[in-house]
């Protein structure tokens, strides 16, 4: 393309309307060394209109630096453009180009012929929007399940010093379906001095299980292996300190009266028990496969 105004048509091309996806324009301009431009372009139509007009303003430097001892040469530029269209109609299309003005740094004019790369791509889909729209979404669908299913009716919880103590508040009639226990806790240090030996990063402890009915019968009685999961304090100076995470689910298949009696070490050989959320549940219903023991 020349410096000095002259017009500059592409081949033409067509356009759909109603495809899948934008048309991707994208321009690279070949620039002189110091040099700044202001590139003009115009989509027409097939009748030669104007439907689209957008200007660039590019430019190109190279220098040297010096930096901690070292030099070297550096060729820096910003001289291309990329656009996404979609057009109203669907027809034969064509690119006007016109470079208004080529200068150097001293805002003096220039003359040069300048190389100009043009791709039209059609169909083009953003991938990283693509992406990122999904990702989006699917944390909405996640938000919007997890609304529904694994919530069930709350009967019974709170935060507990006692595990065995607190069993006496699951004594309830239950319908028949799946029931959910859910235990969050923590367990710190005994004593600081206690940091200076080596501790590891899970501990198991065991948790015993014992469901009553309402006649007093033990309908199943189970020991589980619960694990405590190190994790850091949010001050560094704090020790750190052992999180329990732990679901348990129980088939119903009755309406009945039934007390669940939990009980676990509130202390270890390192490790003392803080407290422990505590959340019985009814009613649940789950969209993936869960490990369910069955109340007989």
């Amino acid at each position: 393309m020349p410096s000095t105004g002259d017009v500059r048509l592409s081949e033409p091309f067509r356009l759909e309307a109603d495809a899948i996806g934008a048309t991707r324009l994208y321009a690279y301009v070949g620039l002189p060394v110091n040099a700044a431009v202001s590139l003009s372009t115009e989509l027409l139509n097939a009748s030669d209109q104007v439907v689209l007009a957008f200007d660039k303003e590019g430019w190109r430097e190279r220098g040297t630096w010096q930096e901690d001892g070292e030099s070297g040469i550096y060729d820096e530029s910003d001289s291309y453009y990329e656009v996404l269209i979609k057009p109203n109609q669907t027809g034969q299309y064509r690119l006007r180009f016109a470079v208004d003005g080529l200068e150097d740094q001293a805002g003096q004019s220039l003359q040069a012929q300048l190389p100009l790369r043009l791709d039209i791509q059609d169909r083009y889909i953003d991938s990283g929007l693509t992406v990122w729209t999904f990702w989006i979404s699917l944390g909405i669908v996640i938000m919007f399940l997890n609304s529904i299913y694994c919530q069930g009716r709350r009967r019974f919880g709170g935060r507990i010093d006692d595990l065995l103590e607190a069993s006496s508040g699951t004594r309830m009639d239950y319908e028949k379906g799946v029931i959910m226990i859910k235990m969050i806790g923590r367990y710190e240090l005994i004593t600081e001095m206690n940091s200076l030996f080596k501790t590891r990063g899970r501990e198991r402890l065991n948790l015993n299980l014992e469901i009553i009915d309402g006649n007093g019968l033990v309908v199943r009685r189970e020991d589980i292996n619960v694990y405590l999961t190190k994790k850091s304090a949010s001050d560094e100076d704090d020790p750190p300190y052992w999180k329990l995470n732990k679901r348990l689910f129980f088939y119903n298949p009755k309406r009945r009266s039934l007390r669940f009696r939990l009980s676990m070490p509130e202390r270890t050989e390192l490790l003392e028990q803080e407290w422990i959320d505590f959340d019985l549940r009814d009613r649940i219903v789950s969209m993936r496969p869960l490990n369910i023991r069955r109340i007989d």
